[in-house]
């Protein structure tokens, strides 16, 4: 019976059990004179069976952090799985943003040809302009000089009419007659040359305003662009850490020499998690199948939260 006894121990030794609690067992089955042996010999089997063993974690840590998160196997998954779902939001946001900005460039690139061709229109108008005027200075004062100049071009067709209403212009006095002839040539000559200046201009500033608007409209779709990416980083950033701290298990806090400990750990795969400096932070997968020592320093810290690529 003995023999058998032994087998038995051997097979359902747990380190949590001690060698003193099998003893009892077997010394109250000595003292029962072995009836009810069944009995007994079903605790030994199943009672040490129950227990789980139990492991040390710990570790040293830089200074300056005063605790240390222990979470569950799945922290990594969660936290892969949100940047997986803002990568989608982004790229979402980055497609539509990019077709604006796509519409606005071919209407801005669109415009080129048509304010070309208007300024052309311009220039032209302007020269035919220009050479009408040059034909002003045929008339004569009464001292015999242009009344007249290259100058008095700059000065609209209206203020030419209304200054030279009454036989003088700038100090330069005409006859009756040279005031008729310089008022007809006004009228029917420069006027409506003067009209198709001022609307080949009107044209072209409309274009350009057309266009600055178009610039104006990129800019700020750039930076709608800009404000909402920020929004989206700062509310996943805000769920990963939200969801780290769902998944907290326990804390151990840290000692004055820099050390922290879980003493009774069962089996299993945790996560070490402290927030360090963001956007860094440590979260260490620990494999707890012995006593572990598991330290946390620069070669296993990470960029926990999102951050701008750019």
């Amino acid at each position: 019976m003995r023999p058998f006894l032994a087998l038995l121990l051997s097979a359902t030794h747990r380190p949590i059990f001690s060698y003193r609690f099998h003893l009892f067992l077997l010394g109250a089955l000595k003292i029962s004179g072995y009836r009810h042996h069944w009995i007994w010999l079903l605790a030994l089997v199943l009672v040490p069976g129950c227990g789980q063993s139990a492991y040390r974690l710990d570790g040293e840590i830089p200074e300056g952090i005063s605790a240390v998160g222990l979470l569950d196997s799945t922290a990594t998954a969660a936290v892969d799985s949100l940047y997986s779902a803002h990568a989608k939001a982004l790229a979402g946001l980055q497609r539509s943003t990019g077709a604006a900005l796509d519409s606005l460039d071919d209407g801005v690139a669109s415009l080129a040809q048509p304010i070309a061709e208007a300024s052309a229109r311009q220039r032209a108008a302007f020269r035919r302009y220009q050479n009408a005027f040059a034909e002003i200075k045929r008339f004569k004062s009464f001292g015999g000089n242009p009344i007249f100049s290259d100058a008095d071009i700059k000065i609209s067709t209206s203020s030419l009419l209304e200054e030279t209403s009454d036989r003088f212009y700038r100090g330069k006095a005409f006859s009756l007659e040279t005031e008729g002839e310089v008022r007809r040539f006004i009228r029917r000559r420069l006027a409506p040359l003067e009209q198709k200046v001022v609307q080949a201009r009107n044209e072209v500033a409309r274009l350009a305003r057309k266009k600055t608007g178009g610039t104006k409209a990129r800019e700020e779709a750039t930076a709608e662009f800009l404000r909402r990416r920020a929004l989206l980083q700062e509310r996943f950033n805000e769920e990963i850490l939200e969801e780290l701290q769902a998944r907290t298990l326990m804390q151990a806090e840290v000692d004055t020499s820099r050390f922290y400990l879980f003493p009774r750990l069962p089996l299993g795969r945790y996560h070490l998690y402290v927030p360090g400096s963001p956007p860094e932070a440590w979260l260490v997968p620990v494999d707890l199948q012995r006593h572990t020592r598991q330290d946390l320093g620069t070669t296993n810290r990470r960029r926990l939260l999102l951050v701008d690529e750019e």
